[in-house]
C-alpha cells in the first residue's frame, strides 16, 4: 500500500469541517476556520458530544468517535493481512476507508477522491466468490468495504439492470446497500438475520430493509439497504451509543442499558420515546435470544425529513442462541440483571425514564403476540433439529416471562 498521509480532511456530508493530523503522540483534530466562520450550531460538528470550537483536540492513537467508524476483530485482522495495514494503525484504516463508513462523518486525504461504490449486479448463475475476488483485486474498492466485525461488503449500489432487479424486492434497484456473509462460526447468518428482522417488523419495529440472496453455488448472503444514505448521494448523520458516550469500540460491552438510555435521552427530540425504543429493543433481544445487543447496536440518526434526532431502525438482529454454546446472558445488564428477566423488570426500569407503563405494555404485548407463529416458522431455518428444539423451548419460557 502507498505511503499514508499525515493529515486527513474530516468531512460531514460534502463539507469539510475539520482536519485530523497524525502527531508524535497519536492524533489530533481541529475544526477548520472556514467552517467555524459559518457559525455552525452545537450539533453540526463531528458528533453530538463534540460541538464546534476553535481548540485543537489531542488524543492517543485515535479519537473514540473515529475509532467507531473502523472495522473490528477478526474481520480487521483478515483485511490487515491483505491490505498491508497494521491492525493497530487506526489512522491508516481511517485513511483507507475512503468515505464508506457509517453516517455522514468521514475522512480522506487532501488529494483523494470520494469512495467509489461497487455496483452489485446479479447475472444468471452469479457467484459471491467472484464479487469478493473482484473487490479484493481492486484495492480502491477493497479498502472501502471494511466496516464492522462480520464478513460484509459495505459500499455497494444495487444495479438497475433487468437481471439484478428481478432478483431483489421491488424498489431495491439503485439503492446503496450492504452484503453480509456467514462464517464457520456463524453459519446461515443470512437466514437467521432475515428471519428475526422480519419478526421484529411484525412486532412493530422499524427495521432495515433486507432480503436473502443465494448464488449458483448455494451460498447465501443478506442484502441490507443502508438507512444512513439517501437519494442523490445524501449521507445521513448516525451515531451509535459508543460514539454518544465517547467510548472506544472495545468498550461496547462495558456499559449498562441505563447508560444507553441516558445517552439517547440527551440527544433525541423525544426523550420518553427514545427510552421506550431502547427498552423495547432490549426486551425483543431477550425474547428471541439475541445476546449480542451491545452498545454499537443501538444508534440514533438525524431524520432527513424533519431534522430531528431519533432512534434508528433496528439492525443486526440475530438469535445468537442458534449458535451453541453461545453465551445465554444479555450483552448489557439492566439494573444489574442480564438473565432470568421478566415483564415487570422491563416495565419498572422504563418507568424511571419517564416511559408510561401502558406504552411499554403495548410494545411487549405486540412482541409476545408474534411468537406462536414464529415457533412454527423457525423450523424452516437450515439449522439442525436439536438446535431448533432448544431454541423453541427457551423461546417459550421467555415468551411466558414477558407476557401479561
Amino acid at each position: 500500500m502507498s505511503a499514508l498521509p499525515s493529515s486527513l480532511r474530516v468531512m460531514r456530508g460534502r463539507t469539510q469541517i475539520a482536519t485530523l493530523d497524525w502527531t508524535a503522540i497519536g492524533t489530533a483534530y481541529q475544526y477548520s476556520k472556514s467552517f467555524l466562520a459559518k457559525q455552525p450550531g452545537p450539533r453540526e460538528g463531528i458528533g453530538f458530544a463534540h460541538p464546534p470550537h476553535p481548540d485543537r483536540v489531542e488524543h492517543g492513537p485515535i479519537h473514540p468517535f473515529f475509532a467507531n467508524l473502523l472495522p473490528e476483530g477478526p474481520r480487521q485482522q483478515r483485511l490487515a493481512e491483505s491490505l498491508g495495514i497494521r491492525p493497530d494503525d487506526a489512522f491508516g484504516w481511517l485513511a483507507a476507508m475512503g468515505g464508506s463508513s457509517t453516517g455522514d462523518v468521514w475522512a480522506q486525504a487532501e488529494d483523494a477522491s470520494p469512495a467509489k461504490e461497487t455496483k452489485l449486479e446479479l447475472p444468471d448463475r452469479f457467484l459471491f466468490h467472484n464479487l469478493r475476488e473482484q473487490i479484493r483485486q481492486a484495492k480502491e474498492h477493497a479498502t472501502q468495504n471494511i466496516a464492522g466485525v462480520h464478513a460484509k461488503l459495505t459500499n455497494l449500489r444495487i444495479g438497475t439492470d433487468p437481471q439484478t432487479v428481478g432478483k431483489v424486492p421491488y424498489g431495491f434497484g439503485g439503492s446503496p446497500a450492504i452484503l453480509k456473509f456467514g462464517s464457520p462460526e456463524t453459519p446461515h447468518l443470512a437466514e437467521n438475520e432475515a428471519f428475526f428482522m422480519d419478526l421484529a417488523k411484525r412486532a412493530g419495529f422499524r427495521t432495515a430493509k433486507n432480503c436473502v440472496l443465494r448464488d449458483a453455488s448455494g451460498e447465501s448472503a443478506l442484502l441490507v439497504i443502508r438507512f444512513d444514505r439517501g437519494p442523490r448521494g445524501l449521507r445521513i448523520h448516525q451515531e451509535d451509543a459508543c460514539q454518544l458516550r465517547g467510548l472506544h469500540p472495545t468498550e461496547k460491552y462495558d456499559v449498562s442499558l441505563r447508560e444507553v438510555v441516558e445517552a439517547f435521552q440527551r440527544v433525541c427530540a423525544s426523550p420518553m420515546a427514545a427510552a421506550l425504543e431502547v427498552v423495547a429493543q432490549a426486551a425483543f433481544a431477550y425474547l428471541v435470544g439475541n445476546t449480542d445487543l451491545h452498545a454499537k447496536n443501538f444508534s440514533v440518526l438525524v431524520s432527513p425529513k424533519t431534522g430531528l434526532v431519533e432512534p434508528s431502525p433496528v439492525y443486526d438482529v440475530v438469535s445468537t442462541l442458534l449458535y451453541p454454546p453461545h453465551e445465554a446472558r444479555m450483552a448489557l445488564a439492566m439494573d444489574g440483571r442480564d438473565a432470568n428477566l421478566a415483564r415487570e423488570h422491563f416495565l419498572a426500569f422504563a418507568e424511571r425514564f419517564g416511559v408510561r407503563r401502558p406504552a411499554l405494555e403495548a410494545r411487549l404485548s405486540a412482541m409476545t403476540a408474534v411468537m406462536p407463529g414464529c415457533l412454527d416458522r423457525i423450523l424452516d431455518l437450515p439449522f439442525d433439529p436439536r438446535t431448533l428444539k432448544r431454541w423453541r423451548d427457551e423461546a417459550r419460557l421467555r415468551t411466558e416471562a414477558l407476557s401479561a
